[in-house]
């Protein structure tokens, strides 16, 4: 599997993040990323750089 993007820490609680999905669900990939202390978490994404984007994105930043 190749080097994905670092996750940025939660932006709601700053906990640790976790990075889930597979290549094939139901015949299509899901990505998504969610919080291992309270949980909030992106929406699925069929790509997995998307789905780490979407984390990684916060209110300041530049839009995408």
């Amino acid at each position: 599997m190749e080097k994905l993007k670092e996750l940025k820490p939660c932006p709601f609680c700053g906990g640790e993040p976790r990075f889930t999905g597979s290549d094939n669900v139901n015949g299509h990939p899901y990505w998504y990323v969610t919080c291992n202390d309270c949980l909030a978490g992106t929406c699925g994404d069929e790509d997995k750089d998307k789905a780490v984007a979407n984390w990684n994105r916060r209110v300041n930043d530049e839009a995408v």
